[in-house]
């Protein structure tokens, strides 16, 4: 990869970021956002003297209208897809703090990350993540949601952190497709109708831990020992939950190892966020439907055997381009596992066989080593398939300059023509005219001297 190619990496992320956290309307699922700045992170760990200040591995989140401060950063998580991602970074932080840390677990909720202040127990700000640094002030809304008291038992400044979550059971009643976007209309949308559906899950305090007491506040005590099973319990009970999750927290529970470990300007080193598997399940491709846009693009969708997933009907599935419908071997009646990312995006990942083996497998769920390669899997066939349809568009761009340059080159040609032709007239009209006098100064003397004679 060259810096160019990173810098370009580094536009995308960001474009995608503010889309997400700013506009509400995210283009990409977290799997293919994660991947696309694994591979920044690729880059800038072998290339560490090139790293860019705009780099989202030294920032969180998308600058907005910034009108609140965040008094400490609010940072993201590290990332981890298995259980034994989870078990090195343990075995790391433990190494590294000389002890065996205590830690804990709780659900990582997927809606608006919230910060909560409040001076001698009365809410004075509430202000979203943002960057990092600044978030935009959502204090009117979030006074209408009915999980944030306007008051509590505390002395001081308390800042009380977690998410604004829409429950599975209301997204679709406030007119959303997802359960995210409707947590994040609350940003920039009429807050006191849909704020009154919304929940705060809290999820760390900086103060007195006694101001808990008066939020929805979950967090679990786990070993090293404990840490493979809790994730596989948690993983099996997803689909039961009534608020939307993406995966479990795992946190050091002593604030002096906390302050130990310390921090990045993306994460701090004491926690980590294990990312679910995205939700999937096996189908039938009952036909194809080519769809041709205005361009003349052509996009392969599949309509499948209606399918549940994540608390919506799944009906048909875009396949991109036919390329890769080809490529996966995709056709009418084909057993197909079907994958929503981020709750939102239903992609077709593999075509499985008829077996009823292979069925059982797929329909199972395996383990969640399995589940995890399948998603990167998934990741990487969407690179590809985004890559390949970027390729045929920069290809049909390239072949439009191309036609219209040569379009240009005629026009210019006939111009010149049309010039010299001009000129040529111009210069035999003068020619003719040149010689006709010249021819009269000779004829003259002679007609004179014929008529004197």
């Amino acid at each position: 990869m060259t810096y160019r190619d990173y810098l370009q990496l580094i536009h995308e992320a960001n474009r995608h970021s503010n889309l997400y956290y700013n506009e509400s309307r995210p283009e990409i699922s977290d799997a293919d956002f994660d991947a696309l700045v694994a591979r920044i992170e690729a880059y800038e760990s072998e290339n560490p003297a090139q790293v860019h200040p705009d780099s989202p591995t030294q920032k969180v989140g998308a600058a907005c209208a910034g009108i609140v401060a965040h008094t400490t950063p609010m940072l993201s998580q590290q990332k981890s897809h298995t259980a034994n991602e989870v078990l090195a970074w343990i075995e790391k932080t433990n190494n590294k703090l000389g002890h065996k840390a205590n830690y804990a677990v709780a659900w990582k909720y997927d809606g608006i990350s919230c910060s909560l202040v409040y001076i001698d127990g009365r809410l004075t700000t509430a202000a979203t993540r943002g960057d990092g640094t600044r978030g935009q002030d959502i204090t009117a809304h979030a006074l209408a949601i009915p999980s944030i008291p306007n008051i509590i038992d505390c002395e001081g400044r308390v800042e009380v952190r977690g998410e604004i979550v829409c429950p599975l059971a209301s997204f679709g009643s406030l007119g959303y497709n997802d359960a995210r976007t409707a947590a994040s209309a609350i940003c920039n949308a009429s807050y006191s109708e849909c704020a009154k559906s919304l929940v705060f899950y809290a999820w760390d305090v900086i103060g007195s831990r006694h101001a808990l007491n008066s939020f929805i506040y979950e967090s679990e005590a786990v070993t090293e020992e404990q840490i493979t099973q809790v994730i596989a319990e948690r993983t099996a009970q997803r689909d039961t939950l009534t608020f939307p999750t993406d995966g479990l927290v795992i946190r050091v529970t002593d604030n002096a190892d906390c302050a130990m470990l310390g921090a990045n300007k993306h994460h701090p080193h004491g926690s980590m966020a294990y990312k679910f598997a995205a939700a999937s399940c096996t189908t039938t491709v009952q036909r194809i439907e080519v769809m041709t846009g205005k361009t003349g693009k052509r996009t392969p969708v599949a309509h499948i055997e209606p399918a549940m997933l994540g608390g919506k009907t799944i009906r048909k599935v875009s396949l991109y381009t036919e390329r890769t419908m080809a490529q996966m071997g995709v056709t009418e009646g084909s057993r197909v596992v079907v994958t929503l990312h981020n709750d939102v995006t239903p992609k077709i990942t593999r075509v499985v066989g008829e077996s009823a083996a292979e069925q059982e497998s797929s329909d199972s769920g395996a383990d969640i080593e399995r589940d995890a390669n399948l998603q990167r899997k998934a990741c990487r066939e969407d690179r590809k398939a985004e890559e390949a349809q970027q390729s045929d568009e920069e290809a049909r761009i390239a072949a439009e300059q191309e036609a219209a340059a040569e379009a240009a080159r005629k026009a210019k040609y006939a111009r010149q023509a049309a010039v010299l032709t001009a000129v040529v007239t111009v210069a035999a009209v003068a020619a003719v005219a040149v010689v006709g006098v010249g021819m009269a100064f000779f004829i003259a003397p002679l007609l004179v001297g014929a008529f004197k004679g």
